[in-house]
């Protein structure tokens, strides 16, 4: 795997367009995902190979915007700009329309004019630009419970649903309680962790209440409705299975974010920001952590 993640704090004047994901920034509790079968070595060489043809992707559109902007185009803008000249800046850039290589990346012309038309995103803000809308809410920390499911899946959905709303603040805060330990369907629990799949399925089929509701305590309770009434968003959720980095991409510029897992290895609790992390290589694995995906960043 070939993860890009940096800790990002909304509070952070210095933070700007998109440059990771958020990682509560105290006490980090990194556990808790078991990972489906499907993840193997194998597994994980795909998914270096989908980074390095996103690298490759973005490293055609850098040239062929900047080719596009020397004639007085906007690369933003390409409904506005007839096919032909779009494929002359191609041609005078040396940008091949598709490129098949191993070693450099591939990538096709749909996916470079998709870079093109929207190279960053980041929800926080509304989208490639500020808005003024933040269809985000706050990080939050975990404990030392191996909940992180839990919490990717609420992260989502309290996404979601500002976007749908069209929330300039998102306010949303949804039970990572009710969700890890009282869903009724599964029970996971802070030692073993939990699926991804489950906790989609448990979202799709009923939906979740609020942490007002069944507030977090980072360990099994009565399950009690501490909070009367018992409310829940309007309307039903349903998942998609995205194994394209495009298409994760433009999921989020729909629905604000993407729940995706890293690998963690023992290298990792010895990182520091602002240097996104990358494995060494060498260190063992330790395990695997859900995360939310909020936006992303084709320009470095």
């Amino acid at each position: 795997m070939a993860p890009v993640f940096s800790v990002m704090d909304a509070s952070d004047p210095s933070m700007s367009g998109c440059d990771g994901v958020y990682i509560a920034a105290d006490g980090r509790t990194l556990a808790g995902l078991n990972p489906p079968a499907s993840v193997s070595p194998s597994a994980r060489i795909n998914t270096e190979t989908q980074y390095k043809n996103s690298r490759a992707t973005a490293a055609a559109a850098d040239r062929v915007a900047k080719e596009l902007q020397a004639q007085g185009y906007n690369p933003r803008n390409l409904s506005s700009l007839p096919p032909d000249e779009l494929r002359k800046a191609f041609a005078s850039a040396k940008v091949p329309l598709a490129q098949e290589d191993k070693a450099l990346g591939s990538y096709n012309y749909t996916q470079v004019l998709a870079a093109l038309s929207c190279p960053t995103w980041d929800s926080r803000i509304g989208g490639s630009e500020a808005t003024g809308y933040s269809y985000v809410s706050p990080a939050k920390e975990q404990g030392g419970c191996g909940s992180c499911i839990a919490f990717a899946a609420a992260a989502i959905a309290e996404t979601a649903v500002a976007v749908a709303y069209d929330m300039r603040t998102n306010t949303n805060d949804f039970s990572e309680q009710w969700m890890f330990f009282c869903n009724g369907m599964y029970t996971p629990a802070c030692t073993s962790g939990w699926y991804m799949r489950e906790a989609l399925d448990v979202l799709v089929q009923k939906s979740i209440p609020t942490e007002a509701n069944y507030p977090y305590t980072a360990a099994p309770g009565t399950c009690a409705l501490v909070s009367s009434p018992e409310r829940r968003p309007n309307g039903a959720f349903s998942s998609v299975t995205l194994n394209d980095i495009e298409l994760a991409k433009q999921h989020i510029r729909e629905w604000g974010a993407v729940t995706t897992s890293f690998a963690v290895y023992t290298d990792f609790f010895n990182w520091l920001p602002p240097n996104p992390y990358k494995w060494d290589r060498i260190s063992m694995l330790s395990g695997y952590h859900q995360v939310a995906v909020v936006g992303y960043n084709d320009s470095g």
